[in-house]
């Protein structure tokens, strides 16, 4: 039986207490009515489960009367029995065998005698010298009647007094309760649910309701408990939570008031509600790493079974239906990806495929059906490249291969692609040097004998490998029209005077190297050096000329004048280049980088916000140097040769601490002394005293009425019970003694303290903006600002033995550290904000390049696209390119920006 349920003799009696309040007769019934047939239920187990008969004229043993055992339940001889005080069953009694074969007697409902006693048959003939157990008289009698109706039509003769059996004995036959009794002594749900059906409105129909949900806690708790013993496990039971919420469920919607019925439904939802934002969690933690691309499907599978745990136990709360629906679709859109992709595959489109499948590929070793995915794709690859070699393709395969190798590697494929590879360049050079051979062919045949040698000579040198019979066929012609063309641009360009002739003379200059290196000729040297002397001089007078302009605003250009002035000239004879090199130096290392002067300034009425700005002016300086950035900081402080590139302006606007405060009265109590009052305890150990003196008068009456009777039981019952309550009179009294009647409390009155609210306004703006060299703004203001309200509370006036805990505990905060605050996070914004914009500089360097060669200001385009390409990585982009082709056309720069400046 449930815990919120009464026994179900106590449900009994209070069914029968109705009958007793009509006039019906309980328990007392004239003697001459002792063989007079009653009414009876019988309640017996069957072969299937519990069954009832209705029986009239009942009698047991021939009587409807019984004897009380009277706390004898074994060795009852013939002088015992006939001592047995008797008793006449009558409406309103229940008769119920035990397991043990005792026959148990409830007599009837409070406030008479209620508790189950034992009885034996009334008319049992003993044998002389015999004793016998309580069950085993009860074994010696049977039920007489005749049976009006019962649950088994089949069954007409009177259920045998078994074990188990329940008899209780009524006003007249009555169907319903005789199903009642059935179900109740089944305690089963489908026992339960055979009387609902047949009685949805019954006279017991709260009972049974009761009764049954008492069932679904039971088998609630259990699922529950199951449960709960799961969650440690790898794979809780879920099924055994959605068994919980469906029987607690049925549970209230037959007792909608119960306690431990929503104590229970309120765990079960804290489960799911846990349950939901767990699969939520395990959600999030999927798509972050589908976003990063970084292993985690294992959280989907997780957040799946969680939110199928929680959805199955309660699918209509909002919290689980929605974790289920979003993990139904984060799988409805990975299915479909594999689903696109495999398509793909099916068609022999690997492209296609492996596009498809390259939000999810990360997580291929958790996937299984991925990886083979992913498998079939790389087969596919390979497949295409093997087709390719066939033809032969070998750049073709190469690209097939290495896009199966990005798929899926495998020593298999890392050796096809090497072979390939190296198939692919064997094929490439040949190409190459065919295609140079006809170009050198055709400059033959057009008298061109230095184009025909040079377009072989400048070929790579697996390439060149290729042509050396080619080529060894041409020098003999190409050294002395080289050397005739050498002459020729010698004459045409000297002196130089500008881009044209300095072009002229490199060519001619390149010419007579490539002659000495084939014939080893000494009298091509001496023409070597005077070329090399008349370009050495002009790129001397040229870098000299571009680094002495006013503040650096040549040195870019002319540093690379001065490095190329240095290919000319042996390390012997090049002295005034290296001197010019050193004076240009320092120039050139804040020109040639993103150079940035830092200063920040106090544009407030504070004193002490001169220092804040100076410490802005620090802290920037340090962030920007410690960013990566490739950029040189220039404090206010530094001495140097030249302006840098940019200056950073910052300015403090606003620096400023305001406070207010208001003085609330607050109400306590205080204590003032102590006062006498009466102890608890002591009346409590009083009142207990006081009851035990009149049980024991009480004993003592009972004593002396069983000494007036003679009886000697009654007499030694009598006196153990009267020395039991002196005993306990005695305790008491010790117990008393011991406890002090009264007992000292504090008195408290009433007082006033005061609390200090402290209201501070905090503020602090700040801005920058980025100039270049001429003053004029790059960078737009920026403005940066913080305005933080803090409050806080101090107490005052508070008595030292004040009774409600209030305190004077806690340091004053120094209003100082909460704007200190504000600074720093003020002061991270801007560096924040400092560095995105800095590292932005080199587009706005490009741009600004790009209009000066617009404007026709090639001398400053080119300081600008020197310092792009130097404060950008070494990279064929189209920006740099252009940067690059810009400086080759106009100042015959052809090497520049091809790798990563010298510091």
């Amino acid at each position: 039986m449930s815990p919120f349920l009464p026994p179900f003799a106590g449900r009994l009696r209070r069914f029968f207490l109705s009958a007793s309040l009509i006039g019906l007769p309980l328990l007392s019934v004239p003697v001459h009515a002792k063989n007079a047939g009653l009414t009876a239920i019988e309640v017996y187990p069957g072969p299937n489960g519990q069954n009832y008969q209705q029986i009239a004229d009942f009698l047991l043993g021939g009587k409807n009367e019984l004897l009380l055992c009277g706390g004898a339940t074994t060795g009852i001889d013939k002088n015992v029995y006939h001592r047995l005080a008797k008793v006449v069953l009558s409406t309103g009694m229940t008769l119920e065998r035990t397991a043990d074969g005792v026959l148990m007697l409830t007599q009837g409902p409070p406030p008479d005698n209620a508790q189950p006693a034992c009885v034996v048959p009334a008319n049992i003939k003993f044998d002389k010298g015999g004793s016998f157990s309580a069950s085993d008289l009860a074994d010696k009698t049977d039920i007489v009647g005749s049976v009006v109706s019962g649950s088994d039509p089949s069954t007409t003769q009177i259920a045998p007094l078994k074990p188990g059996v329940l008899i209780v004995f009524v006003p007249a036959p009555d169907k319903e309760l005789a199903e009642y009794l059935r179900a109740d002594r089944a305690a089963s749900i489908p026992g339960w649910q055979t009387y609902f059906a047949a009685y949805p409105a019954g006279a017991h129909l709260a009972q049974a309701s009761k009764s049954m949900a008492a069932l679904y806690m039971q088998a609630a708790n259990s699922a529950f408990s199951a449960y709960q013993s799961s969650k440690s496990s790898s794979a809780p039971d879920y099924t055994q939570l959605a068994a919980a919420r469906q029987a607690t469920d049925k549970a209230h919607a037959l007792v909608a008031d119960d306690a431990s019925i929503a104590d229970l439904s309120q765990k079960i939802h804290a489960e799911v509600l846990g349950l939901s934002a767990a699969a939520q969690a395990k959600l999030a933690a999927y798509q972050q790493a589908l976003k990063q691309q970084t292993p985690g499907y294992a959280n989907l599978v997780a957040a799946e079974k969680l939110a199928g745990g929680a959805a199955l136990a309660e699918p209509a709360t909002p919290e689980a239906a929605a974790a289920e629906s979003q993990t139904k679709q984060a799988r409805a859109s990975l299915d479909s990806i594999l689903k696109d992709s495999e398509s793909s595959i099916t068609a022999h489109r690997p492209d296609d495929a492996s596009a498809k499948i390259a939000s999810v590929r990360v997580f291929a070793p958790e996937n299984p059906r991925i990886a083979v995915d992913l498998q079939s794709i790389s087969d596919l690859f390979v497949a295409h490249a093997k087709v390719l070699e066939e033809q032969p393709d070998w750049p073709g395969a190469v690209k097939e291969l290495e896009k199966a190798s990005a798929t899926v590697s495998s020593p298999d494929i890392d050796a096809l692609l090497k072979d390939a590879r190296e198939q692919a360049l064997i094929a490439a050079n040949k190409a190459a040097a065919d295609a140079a051979s006809q170009k050198s062919q055709t400059a033959e045949t057009n008298g061109d004998i230095v184009t025909a040698y040079e377009v072989l000579d400048d070929l790579p040198p697996d390439q060149h490998a290729l042509v050396t019979d080619r080529l060894a066929a041409l020098k003999d012609r190409y050294v002395p029209a080289a050397e005739q063309a050498a002459a020729g641009l010698q004459k045409a360009h000297e002196p130089i005077n500008g881009i044209g002739d300095e072009s002229g003379i490199r060519l001619a200059y390149a010419y007579l190297q490539r002659c000495f290196a084939i014939t080893n000729d000494p009298t091509l040297q001496d023409r070597i050096a005077i070329l090399g002397e008349d370009l050495s001089s002009y790129e001397l007078a040229q870098g000299k000329r571009y680094a002495e302009k006013p503040d650096g605003t040549g040195v870019n250009v002319g540093w690379v004048y001065l490095t190329e002035a240095l290919l000319y000239k042996s390390q012997t004879d090049s002295g005034a280049i290296h001197d010019e090199l050193t004076t240009a130096r320092p120039a050139h290392l804040l020109k040639s980088r993103l150079s940035v002067k830092v200063d920040f300034r106090d544009q407030t009425s504070r004193r002490d916000a001169v220092d804040f700005a100076q410490q802005l002016t620090d802290s920037l300086a340090t962030g920007l140097e410690s960013s990566g950035l490739d950029v040189k900081v220039v404090r206010p402080q530094d001495t140097i040769p030249v302006q840098p590139n940019f200056q950073l302006i910052g300015d403090v606007l606003q620096h400023e601490l305001s406070s207010s405060t208001e003085i609330v009265p607050k109400e306590s109590k205080y204590r003032f002394g102590q006062q006498e009052v009466p102890n608890e305890a002591w009346l409590q150990a009083n009142r207990d005293y006081e009851k035990a003196n009149n049980d024991l008068e009480a004993a003592r009456s009972v004593l002396e009425g069983a000494q007036a009777k003679g009886k000697k039981g009654d007499i030694k019952k009598a006196e153990d019970a009267v020395q039991t309550d002196e005993k306990t009179v005695e305790d008491l009294h010790a117990k008393l003694d011991e406890i002090p009647k009264t007992r000292m409390e504090d008195e408290e009155r009433p007082y006033t303290y005061s609390q200090v609210n402290h209201h501070l306004k905090i503020v602090v703006a700040l801005q920058f903006r980025i100039l270049d060299t001429s003053g004029e703004e790059v960078v737009q203001t920026m403005p940066i600002r913080s305005e933080a309200p803090q409050e806080y509370s101090i107490l005052q006036d508070v008595k030292s033995d004040d009774t409600g805990g209030v305190r004077n505990e806690g340091a004053i905060p120094n209003d100082n550290d909460f704007l200190e605050t504000d600074e720093y996070k003020a002061r991270d914004e801007l560096i924040a904000k400092a560095k995105e914009q800095v590292a932005a500089l080199p587009v706005i360097v490009l741009a600004r390049a790009d209009r000066k060669a617009g404007d026709g200001d090639n001398d400053g385009a080119a300081e600008l696209y020197i310092l792009y390409l130097d404060s950008t990585p070494v990279a064929d982009t189209p920006e740099r390119l252009r940067a690059r082709k810009f400086l080759a056309d106009q100042f015959n720069f052809r090497d520049i920006g091809l790798q990563a400046p010298e510091d």
